[in-house]
C-alpha cells in the first residue's frame, strides 16, 4: 500500500470514527439529559483516536509530498499562471485518446450543480466569472445606479457605487450633492467602505442583502465563496484557503468555447461537478475562476479553478488526491477525459466571490468610541487581561440573535461563561508578514508554531491555526488593512480591524509575530466569533 493509500484509508477511518460520535450523541440526545457521564468519555477516547489518525495523516501526506519531490520528473511542471504566463503543457499520457467530435463536457449539463455563475466576462483570448451557490442573490447594481447624482468633484465613483447599493437597500437618498458621503470613523458608511477595500483584496466584492444571516457555521459559507460577518476574518489568515489548480483542456477557445455563454456556462458546470464527483466532495467545493487560451498551442484552454472547504487539512487532501488522478487518469469519467494529464501544481490562496451583508449585521447601541480620554488602558473579559484598542471606533456587530447559545460569551461582567477579548487584522498580506516572522509557506504552508501548540495542549492543536493578538495597538494592527476614501480632492487613509471574542481553552499562547503582548493560536475556527469592527483615521 503506498503512502496515497493509506491517506485514504485514515480519511475513511476518521469519517467513520467522526459518525460514531454523532451516533453517541444522538442516542443521549434522545434521552432528554444531556450527554451522560460514560458517553462524554466515550467521545472523548474517539476525539483521541482521530487526532492520533489526524497526526498520521499529517506523516503520510509529507511522505507523499517527499517522494513526488524524489522521482524524476519526465513531463515539465505546471504551474498556476499569472495572466501574463504562458503555460507549458504536459505531455499527454495517453497518447491514443481520440476525443469525440463534440465533446460531452459542452453539449449539455449532464448533473446539476450547486454552484451557478453569477457574472462572466467573455473576451477574446481569455473569460473569467464568478461562481456562488445557487441559494445565493446578490443586490442589484443597476437598480443602485438608477438616480444616482454624483458630485461634481466625484473622483472616485466606484466608492459613490458601493455606498448608493448600501443606501439603496436601506432606502435612502443616492443624491450625493444633497446628502454627501459621511467620511469619518464613527460613520457607518466609511466602515462599508473599508470592508469592500477588504473584500476587494481577495478579488471579491461585498453584496447587501435583506435575508436572515446566521454566523453559525459561516466557514461553510466561505468555502463556497460568500462569507459573511461571522467568517470573513478567516480570510485575512487563510483559515479557508483555496487550492489553485490550472489544467490543460483539449478546448479551442473561439470555436468550442467563446461563441456562447451558454455553451461556456455547460462546460463550466460540467467541469466543476465532474472534479467533486472524482474527488467524492461536495460541488460546492469546486469553483471556476477564469479560462483561457493556451499562447502558442491553437485547440487547447487553460482551466484556472480552486477546491476549498471549510477544513485546510480536508482541502489538502484533496488537493493531493487530484493531483493523483491528474497524472494516472479520471477513469471513466467522460468529462475529464479532455484534460491532459500530467504533473500539476497548486497553491495556495484565499478566492472571495462577494462579502454578503445584511444591514441589521450592524448594532449602533454598543458601537463605542475608545479615543475618549480617561479610558483605561486595561479591564479584564473571562479571567484574562483586556487591553483596549485606545484611539479607535468600534462599529458593534449585531451578534445577538447570530448564536444559539446565547449571549453570556459577550458579557463584560468577568463572568462564568464569558469569552476573553482578542483582535484579528484584515490585510491580506497579513500571512504573508506572520511568514517572514514565524509561519513559512512551502507550496503547503507549514504551521511553525504548530510544534509548540502541540506541547502546550497536545494532539488536538495538531491542525492549521488562526492567530489572533491579545493587543489592537502593536499587535493586530500591523496587519490591518489600510485603505483610501476620497473627499473631493483630499485623500483621507482609514484602518480596520476585527475586535473577537475567543472561547477559553482553545488556544495556545505564542509571543512570536508581534510587538505588544501575545499571540493566541486556535484550530477551530467557531471559537472565534468577531463582534465589533475597529476603525482608525490614519495621520498623513
Amino acid at each position: 500500500m503506498d503512502h496515497l493509500e493509506i491517506v485514504y484509508s485514515i480519511n475513511q477511518r476518521i469519517k467513520e470514527l467522526q459518525e460514531k460520535i454523532e451516533k453517541l450523541r444522538q442516542k443521549s440526545s434522545q434521552k432528554g439529559k444531556g450527554i451522560d457521564a460514560d458517553a462524554e468519555r466515550r467521545i472523548g477516547d474517539l476525539n483521541m483516536k482521530i487526532n492520533e489518525l489526524i497526526l498520521e495523516r499529517t506523516r503520510e501526506l509529507k511522505r507523499v509530498r517527499w517522494s513526488e519531490k524524489r522521482k524524476p520528473r519526465v513531463k515539465p511542471t505546471i504551474k498556476p499562471a499569472d495572466k501574463d504566463d504562458s503555460a507549458t503543457v504536459p505531455e499527454a499520457v495517453d497518447t491514443d485518446r481520440t476525443p469525440t467530435p463534440i465533446p460531452v463536457a459542452i453539449q449539455s449539463v449532464l448533473v446539476p450543480s450547486t454552484l451557478k455563475v453569477s457574472d462572466m466576462d467573455v473576451g477574446t483570448d481569455s473569460t473569467t466569472l464568478t461562481m456562488v451557490p445557487t441559494w445565493f442573490q446578490t443586490d442589484s447594481e443597476e437598480d443602485a445606479l438608477d438616480g444616482i447624482v454624483y458630485p461634481e468633484d466625484a473622483g472616485d465613483r466606484e466608492q459613490f457605487v458601493t455606498v448608493a447599493r448600501f443606501r439603496a437597500v436601506r432606502g435612502q437618498s443616492k443624491d450625493f450633492t444633497l446628502h454627501p458621503i459621511d467620511i469619518s470613523e464613527k460613520s457607518t458608511e466609511t466602515l462599508i467602505l473599508s470592508l469592500d477595500a477588504f473584500a476587494r483584496q481577495f478579488g471579491g466584492q461585498l453584496s447587501f442583502t435583506n435575508r436572515n444571516l446566521t454566523f453559525e457555521n459561516s466557514a461553510e459559507n466561505a468555502a463556497c465563496g460568500v462569507p459573511n460577518l461571522g467568517s470573513a476574518h478567516l480570510l485575512a489568515n487563510d483559515g479557508v484557503p483555496t487550492a489553485n489548480f490550472s489544467f490543460i483542456v483539449e478546448l479551442d477557445y473561439e470555436t468550442e468555447l467563446a461563441f456562447s455563454e451558454q455553451t461556456l456556462e455547460t462546460f463550466i458546470i460540467n467541469f466543476t461537478v465532474a472534479i467533486a464527483q472524482v474527488l467524492g466532495c461536495k460541488k460546492d467545493y469546486v469553483r471556476v475562476f477564469s479560462i483561457e487560451k493556451v499562447d502558442g498551442q491553437p485547440g487547447l484552454v487553460r482551466v484556472n479553478f480552486g477546491l476549498t472547504t471549510a477544513n485546510q487539512e480536508d482541502t489538502e487532501s484533496l488537493a493531493i488526491q487530484l493531483q493523483d488522478k491528474a497524472k494516472k487518469g479520471f477513469g471513466d469519467n467522460e468529462v475529464l477525459q479532455i484534460v491532459q494529464l500530467g504533473d500539476y501544481e497548486y497553491k495556495w490562496k484565499s478566492v472571495l466571490s462577494y462579502l454578503e451583508l445584511r444591514v441589521s449585521d450592524f448594532d449602533p447601541r454598543f458601537n463605542f468610541d475608545y479615543a475618549q480620554p480617561g479610558l483605561p488602558y486595561e479591564q479584564e473579559r473571562g479571567s484574562y487581561p483586556y487591553f483596549l484598542p485606545l484611539g479607535w471606533y468600534r462599529h458593534a456587530l449585531n451578534v445577538s440573535q447570530k448564536y444559539s447559545d446565547g449571549t453570556v460569551w459577550l458579557d463584560h461582567k468577568n463572568s462564568a461563561g464569558e469569552w476573553p477579548v482578542a483582535f484579528h487584522g484584515t490585510h491580506s498580506g497579513a500571512v504573508g508578514n506572520i511568514t517572514r516572522h514565524g509561519l513559512s509557506t512551502d507550496g503547503v504552508k507549514r504551521d511553525l508554531m504548530l510544534e509548540e501548540a502541540v506541547q502546550q495542549r497536545g494532539l488536538a492543536m495538531n491542525k492549521p491555526g488562526l492567530y489572533l493578538a491579545t493587543h489592537c495597538n502593536g499587535g493586530s494592527d500591523a496587519y490591518a488593512t489600510t485603505f483610501p476614501v476620497q473627499n473631493g480632492n483630499i485623500t483621507e487613509m482609514f484602518q480596520i480591524v476585527f475586535q473577537c471574542r475567543v472561547k477559553p481553552d482553545s488556544f495556545t499562547v505564542h509571543t512570536c509575530c508581534i510587538v505588544e503582548g501575545h499571540g493566541w493560536r486556535v484550530v477551530d475556527p467557531t471559537a472565534v466569533r468577531p463582534y465589533g469592527l475597529l476603525l482608525r483615521k490614519i495621520e498623513t
